[in-house]
C-alpha cells in the first residue's frame, strides 16, 4: 500500500515524534553538562574566551565586553521584552542609554527586520513619560511662580548632580523639580552588565599573566586599549603587583610599535600620498566602548573598514 503527500501512516508519525522527543532529550542532557562544566571550570572558560579574543583584531576586553552586551540585548528581544522584572527594571533607568538604545534598535532589525520588541518597551516608556508631562503642565499652568527655581540654586545644583552613576542625560539639570517619569532613577542595564564583563575579563587576565602559555598568547595579541590599559595597571597595582612589570613592558613594547608604524605611514603619505588605511591599533588611544573594536561590521560599514581613524 502506497501512501501520498497528504496521507501519512499514523506509525510513521509516532516515530517522527518519538525520533524529535529523543533528539530534544539528548540536546538538554548535553546543554546540561555544559552549564555544569561551567560551573566547576569557570576560570578555564574564562582564560579559554581571552586567549581566543587574543586571535582577533582590536581589545580583546573591548571585544568581550562587546559580545556580553550584545547577547544581553539578543536574549532580551528574543524572550524577555514582556518580562515584568526586566519591565520595572526598565521603567527605573527609562529604557537605555543613548548608544545602547540604537543597539537595541539595530539588532533587532538586523535579527528579525522589525522593530516590535523595541516599539513594545519604548511605547510603555513613552505612555508614562506623556502622563508625567500632563501632570507636570497642569501643576505649571496653576502656579507657574512656585515652580521657578532661583539662580543660585540652580548653579549650586550643578555642583550635585542628582542623577545616579552611569543615568543618561544630556547635561546638568535642575532634576528635582522635575516628574518622576521623567528622570531616570537607575543606570543603564546594559552599562552595567558590560561594566562587570570588563572587570572580570581584566581580573582573570592579571591573574593568568604568570601562566606562560597564556602570556605568550598576549602577547601575540593587539593588547588592550588605552582606557583599559589605565584599568589593569590601576588594578595590577592594587591586586596583582607582580604582574605589573609584565603588563607594563608588553604595553610599552606594543606602543613603541605603534609609534613606529604611524611614523612610517605619515611620512610615506607626505612623500607619495595614497589612499592606504592607517594601522588598525591607532585605535589604541581612542575611548573604548566595545564597537569600536568589533569585527562584525555591517556591510555599508566595511568598505569604510580600512579607514579607521
Amino acid at each position: 500500500m502506497t501512501y501520498g503527500d497528504e496521507a501519512r501512516p499514523t506509525v510513521s508519525l509516532m516515530t517522527d515524534s518519538l525520533y524529535h522527543v529523543a533528539c530534544a532529550l539528548v540536546e538538554a542532557f548535553f546543554v546540561q553538562e555544559k552549564a555544569k562544566e561551567r560551573i566547576r571550570h569557570p576560570m578555564g572558560l574564562i582564560k579559554l574566551d581571552l586567549k581566543l579574543a587574543f586571535q582577533e583584531e582590536g581589545c580583546p576586553v573591548c571585544r568581550l565586553r562587546h559580545q556580553s552586551e550584545q547577547r544581553y540585548i539578543y536574549n532580551l528581544l528574543w524572550e524577555n521584552v514582556t518580562d515584568g522584572g526586566i519591565r520595572a527594571m526598565l521603567v527605573r533607568s527609562l529604557g537605555f542609554c543613548h548608544a545602547h538604545s540604537w543597539q537595541l534598535q539595530e539588532t533587532e532589525q538586523k535579527q528579525w527586520n522589525d522593530g516590535l520588541g523595541t516599539g513594545i518597551i519604548y511605547e510603555d516608556l513613552t505612555e508614562r513619560a506623556l502622563a508625567g508631562l500632563k501632570a507636570y503642565t497642569q501643576e505649571v499652568s496653576r502656579s507657574p511662580a512656585r515652580n521657578m527655581a532661583p539662580r543660585w540654586w540652580k548653579r549650586l545644583r550643578r555642583l550635585w548632580p542628582s542623577q545616579p552613576h552611569g543615568a543618561h542625560d544630556s547635561g546638568p539639570a535642575n532634576n528635582d523639580f522635575l516628574p518622576a517619569s521623567l528622570v531616570p532613577r537607575g543606570p543603564c542595564r546594559v552599562c552595567e552588565l558590560g561594566d562587570r564583563t570588563e572587570a572580570t575579563y581584566l581580573s582573570w587576565l592579571l591573574r593568568s599573566l604568570s601562566d606562560d602559555d597564556f602570556q605568550e598568547a598576549y602577547r601575540t595579541s593587539d593588547g588592550l586599549c588605552l582606557p583599559h590599559l589605565r584599568q589593569a595597571l590601576a588594578l595590577a597595582r592594587d591586586e596583582n603587583p607582580d604582574t605589573l612589570p609584565t603588563l607594563t613592558e608588553i604595553a610599552e613594547e606594543k606602543t613603541r610599535r605603534l609609534a613606529h608604524a604611524l611614523g612610517e605611514y605619515v611620512q610615506t603619505q607626505l612623500a607619495i600620498p595614497k589612499r592606504d588605511g592607517i594601522p588598525r591599533r591607532t585605535i589604541f588611544v581612542a575611548p573604548c566602548r566595545g564597537l569600536l573594536c568589533r569585527r562584525e561590521e555591517t556591510e555599508k560599514s566595511r568598505k569604510f573598514q580600512k579607514f579607521d581613524f
